[in-house]
């Protein structure tokens, strides 16, 4: 390569003294979609020499570490060098040596981390740490649950003891529920997970890139503001918990209590009864279910309103819309909570989007696809017909249109900036996770993170046909065969 050519290349070194802490050096291939073939952090390169046959040619590129060995790369394979982020690293080391293959044992380790300038370094501080999740657990790469001794402050998340470490597995993007949770916490729905990417070090093994959140809950660093004494949290069709109660109205569909934990109130207070109490919380989601039942009888008037608050059920039915995602036929992974009885219930936390956007178990997903087919559309516990309920509410119709259009006009420019921004930000861990955890070995047809440039572009581009497909479409993409607005 001459050495007028690699001028370009040679000056990226020159940034080299003037780094900021998370400065780190990528270096991509030539190829029509660039893979990062080295990176390494800025402060643990010497110096950076090229070397050739004679003084016209340059033939290879040498990075000398602080410490180690020269890496040698042929010039003739590099695209570009980058000075940029990376995110942070964990170092988990379990006291067996294992890796965590189930969500009932807690297994007991340590926890160190490498914030590179971005956060800051944590010293190592021992955890207690297990598998979590549902289908999740059963896949490959699986996500767990950390937890301190004490409550801390960790990646700039609100002080917790509890905090979840996303596996996304099947997501080749790595970035659906990163870009799910910042329409949500745009759109105004109530407390929203922050997404932090990081690299997982594990028994001194690369085990890939995660997303670090806070634990779903009330009390763990979640719904902070609730008195789990006073308030609770149900999830809408989840039949794996301790305490499930299934409506009158809608006797096939079980709602469980996911916060608070009655037992632990119990063991706290001598008098406290728990059947009682339980009893209590029934009776008043009987109360709002059977609102929402009659507004779906012939003739009859929704005013589920009166129960629910209006704002917080457009908004969250506008992140599932716009994301599509339709695991709310079943239903699956859908909260509703209630600071105390005499108030209205609350739609929200939004969870769980590594199933959406164009994902489909390898099928083509259509920007154009309707959330719900129609109210009789097959789900496990029949999310469509509830949901179908819900949405016959006209003060939920003229809302929802009206927010629509805030959300076209003002947000969504905003949101793609984020996509953006937020890829820029991953690009690196997602080439090293997709080595790590290759198409080969991955499940549900889902594709590497290895292909990061062509997935990221193929999101980025369905989203824009999605909004522009709900944007025109009189249904608002939600209901295909239904009559609603």
């Amino acid at each position: 390569m001459n050495k007028y050519l690699v001028a370009g290349i040679l000056a990226a070194s020159v940034t080299l003294s003037l780094s900021a802490d998370n400065d780190w050096l990528h270096i991509y291939d030539n190829s029509e979609t660039p893979e990062v073939i080295f990176t390494t952090p800025i402060d643990r390169v010497q110096e950076i020499n090229y070397t050739g046959t004679d003084g016209d040619t340059f033939t290879t590129i040498e990075i000398t570490p602080v410490e180690g060995d020269v890496t040698s790369l042929p010039l003739s394979d590099i695209g570009r060098l980058h000075v940029g982020t990376n995110v942070p690293t964990l170092y988990i080391a379990t006291d067996n040596g294992q890796i965590p293959w189930n969500k009932k044992d807690w297994w007991r380790g340590a926890v160190s981390m490498e914030g590179y300038g971005a956060f800051p370094d944590i010293e190592l501080d021992s955890i207690n740490i297990r598998g979590r999740g549902n289908s999740t657990m059963s896949f490959s790469k699986k996500p767990f649950r950390m937890k301190f001794d004490k409550k801390r402050e960790f990646l700039g998340l609100k002080k917790s003891k509890n905090f979840a470490l996303l596996a996304n597995y099947i997501d080749n993007t790595l970035m659906r529920n990163a870009m799910a949770m910042k329409l949500g916490e745009m759109l105004g729905t109530p407390y929203v997970n922050h997404m932090i990417p990081v690299n997982i070090v594990f028994n001194g093994e690369y085990y890939g890139s995660f997303t670090v959140t806070e634990k779903l809950g009330i009390n763990s660093g979640s719904i902070d503001d609730i008195d789990e004494k006073k308030g609770i949290l149900w999830e809408i069709g989840a039949d794996d918990e301790t305490y499930v109660y299934h409506p009158a109205a809608y006797p096939n569909l079980p709602v469980a209590v996911k916060d608070p934990d009655f037992d632990d109130i119990a063991a706290e207070f001598e008098y406290f009864d728990v059947e009682n109490y339980f009893n209590m919380w029934k009776r008043d989601l009987d109360e709002t279910m059977n609102s929402i039942s009659a507004g779906a009888q012939w003739g009859a008037e929704s005013n589920w309103d009166d129960f629910i608050d209006l704002e917080s059920f457009v908004n969250y039915m506008l992140v599932f819309d716009i994301c599509c995602n339709r695991e709310l036929r079943h239903p699956k992974s859908v909260f509703m909570h209630k600071a105390g009885i005499g108030q209205k219930y609350v739609f929200g936390p939004i969870w769980d989007f590594d199933w959406c956007f164009n994902f489909d178990e390898g099928a083509v997903v259509s920007p154009s696809k309707y959330l719900f087919l129609n109210q009789w559309e097959g789900g496990q516990y029949g999310g469509s017909g509830f949901f179908y309920a819900m949405c016959l509410n006209k003060k939920f119709q003229q809302r929802f249109n009206e927010r629509w259009q805030e959300f076209y006009d003002t947000l969504y420019p905003q949101w793609l900036e984020y996509f953006d921004q937020y890829a820029a930000l991953i690009e690196v861990t997602a080439h090293q996770n997709g080595e790590r955890w290759p198409a080969s070995e991955n499940s549900k047809n889902a594709g590497s993170s290895a292909d990061f440039h062509k997935n990221a572009a193929e999101m980025r581009q369905w989203i824009i046909d999605r909004i522009e497909f709900i944007n025109s479409d009189p249904k608002r993409g939600l209901f295909e065969n239904g009559d609603l607005f």
